[in-house]
């Protein structure tokens, strides 16, 4: 209990560290977009350059403090959920309760043991050993309860537990990001839903015409500018209306792919913060490194493709920014290009997913 109390004061300091370097990028953000604003009407009101190149300096400096304070809102959730982490376990070493999912929508009463010896429920044998905050995970725990595995199976995940439990730290980190991830049911069954539907992917003309498209587009743009030729402007502002149909010819199949992306490329994205961290520890028992032999896939890491995926989602969920989809879709057709490459990375991965 020593060592959990130990690391609750440890990570309770952090928390409380980052919430003052929180607190004070919040503050100079607005000082900054103050500035900004101050700087934006001196030079409208005096033409002076020096307000102007002082403005790009602070937005700049702006949206450095946006990435940094990205960067701390993570790094204290993560700090929040390993301080709930070692107080669960104090609260559940102290018999004050247990703090843990007890499982019962598990239970089956036709199952051989598992109602009679109250595998499922309160202070049930699944509420004791439950440290899982995934979908998956609760799960996966839930299915070896349920199973008589041989002796030898049993001996190696023995081993294996043996070695885990001399790695709190990690332990601790793998729970952290797990419990952030904040997935369902649902949003898993979705998911598995979305990897079944059958894919076709988008017809190479379609992919020629787009890019195409927007070369000539450009190049028509730039040779507007340089020799003020009406001609140009109106290829340009045709291309650009050109483009716009295009888009509105696969806006549904868009709709179709993104399944709620705006919720689960979060999820996806911690699910590969997950595995990466299992990808990077060293281990010595064999079941843990049969596992961990498992999250090498065709082209390298799985964590590296999943994170990717997390990434052709939310760049597909981008489409329901009006403005933004309009201006980039117009000139480089920005959303059927993420499509084409969503399609392509389900055709070659999806089959796995699950």
């Amino acid at each position: 209990m020593e060592q959990y109390i130990a690391l609750k004061e440890k990570y309770s300091v952090e928390y409380s560290q980052l919430n003052k370097k929180y607190n004070l990028i919040s503050i100079l953000r607005l000082v900054v977009i103050i500035c900004l604003a101050i700087c934006s009407y001196y030079y409208l009101v005096t033409e002076n350059i020096v307000f102007l190149f002082a403005f790009f300096l602070l937005l700049l400096l702006f949206f450095f403090l946006l990435k940094q304070h990205q960067k701390i809102v993570n790094q204290r959730e993560l700090t929040k959920a390993l301080v709930e982490i070692n107080n669960d376990e104090i609260v559940y070493l102290k018999r004050e309760k247990i703090p843990f999912k007890n499982g019962i929508e598990y239970a089956d009463t036709t199952h051989l043991y598992s109602f009679d010896l109250d595998v499922f429920g309160n202070h049930s044998l699944f509420q004791n050993l439950n440290r899982t905050a995934t979908y998956i995970g609760e799960k996966k725990l839930a299915e070896l309860l349920l199973t008589l595995l041989p002796n030898e199976e049993i001996k190696l995940n023995q081993e294996a537990i043996k070695e885990l439990s001399q790695k709190i730290h990690w332990r601790q980190d793998l729970l952290s990001l797990a419990k952030i991830t904040k997935d369902s049911k649902e949003i898993y069954n979705k998911l598995i839903k979305w990897s079944e539907t059958p894919c076709e992917g988008l017809p190479k003309y379609l992919m020629f015409i787009s890019y195409a498209s927007s070369i000539v587009l450009v190049l028509s743009f730039i040779l507007s500018l340089y020799f003020h030729e009406s001609v140009f402007g109106s290829i340009t502002s045709g291309l650009f209306l050109f483009n716009l149909t295009l888009l509105s010819t696969q806006t549904k199949k868009i709709k179709k792919e993104i399944i709620d992306a705006d919720k689960i490329h979060k999820i996806i994205n911690q699910y590969s913060l997950i595995i990466h961290i299992i990808e990077k520890e060293e281990f010595v028992s064999l079941k843990s490194n049969a596992l961990k032999e498992k999250l090498n896939y065709k082209t390298g890491e799985v964590s590296a493709q999943i994170k990717r995926l997390s990434s052709l989602f939310n760049k597909l969920d981008s489409i329901n920014n009006i403005f933004a989809a309009a201006l980039f879709n117009g000139i480089i057709l920005y959303h059927v290009r993420a499509l084409n490459t969503l399609l392509n990375w389900k055709k070659e991965y999806a089959t796995s997913i699950g």
